[in-house]
């Protein structure tokens, strides 16, 4: 793109003009539903609560009025209560002034060197009596929707200073993810279990043949590390894996009748079965194969990105050339 074309696409009437045609309106808040007595009301304020929400603001940008808030600072014990007077009439009549509805929009580049409108970042230098006047309708609007407990539980977002508890852990579906994404508690969990069932049939190792041993380790040992595979097989550490393999040690003991620091090596082959590692990867390339093959969900289909999607593949071959020394 030349620079001319960049200097005219980027002109300040282009410019907001991209902005407000990208700009999504929001959907109309609905407090009461029809045959309630809730009723949400604003209430007027008095010169302690704007003194104090005058200084909880810390930008000092300057926005349309050309009136910053160092200078309402400077001049707060004398106008206090003229500005107190402005917003309680506001809220009592229902008035917005037409003056606080305009805004200088500053673009603020996302990248280094912008050369599109999706490079800008719109900023808002709104007036500050505006902000005020916002300040008290949103505190009287969020006591209003916890005190009828219109806010679902779930909205973290604008809670009055409420701070989000931060958890080590979170089980969902049965599967236990902790902050690091290792799944350490899941796999400990299946670990737990699968010695559990393993010492419940130890004690008929004698009475039965090879064959019914390696089917009993499959159904009730092998098989708690069966579910989400493909959730958390990338996941694991070489020490989480180490702890899989060792379950799997176990069970070729008990089938075999080898004892605790016997070498085991020459009965894997002999089982027949897959290394813990490679059943995990063949249950996550099923999945992948019945998600491409079947597109039973899409939502996981379009994330796929094939090799014949990728422009680097169509590139000419690169030559090169080797010179004897």
């Amino acid at each position: 793109m030349k620079k001319e074309h960049i200097l005219i696409k980027f002109r300040p009437e282009a410019t907001i003009e991209n902005f407000i045609d990208n700009t999504n309106s929001p959907e109309p808040l609905r407090l009461n539903d029809e045959g309630t007595d809730i009723k949400l009301t604003f209430n007027a304020v008095n010169c302690d609560i704007v003194n104090k929400l005058i200084g909880d603001i810390t930008s000092n940008a300057t926005g349309y009025g050309k009136i910053n808030i160092k200078m309402i600072k400077l001049c707060c014990p004398y106008i206090l209560r003229y500005i107190t007077h402005i917003l309680n009439h506001c809220i009592a009549h229902s008035t917005y002034p037409s003056q606080w509805k305009h805004a200088i929009i500053k673009p603020i580049p996302k990248v280094k060197n912008p050369i599109e409108f999706k490079d800008l970042r719109p900023i808002s230098l709104l007036p500050v009596l505006s902000k005020l006047f916002e300040k008290i309708i949103f505190t009287q609007l969020l006591s209003y929707l916890n005190e009828h407990n219109i806010l679902p539980e779930v909205r973290s977002g604008f809670r009055n200073n409420e701070k989000i508890p931060i958890l080590n852990q979170a089980k969902s579906l049965g599967i236990i993810m902790d902050n690091s994404f290792r799944f350490k508690d899941q796999i400990s969990n299946y670990i737990s279990r699968a010695y559990q069932n393993l010492r419940k049939i130890f004690p008929h190792r004698s009475s039965l043949n090879i064959e019914t041993k390696k089917r009993l380790c499959e159904a009730f040992v092998l098989s708690q590390f069966n579910y989400c595979v493909p959730v958390y097989h990338a996941a694991l550490d070489n020490v989480t894996s180490g702890r899989i393999k060792k379950v799997q040690n176990s069970c070729l003991r008990y089938v075999y009748e080898i004892r605790k620091y016997d070498h085991i090596s020459h009965k894997f082959v002999d089982s027949g079965w897959l290394s813990m590692e490679n059943r995990r990867i063949l249950q996550t390339s099923c999945l992948h194969q019945n998600i491409i093959k079947y597109k039973h969900l899409p939502y996981l289909y379009n994330k796929i990105t094939f090799r014949t999607d990728c422009a680097a593949l169509h590139a000419p071959p690169v030559c090169v050339q080797r010179y004897s020394t």
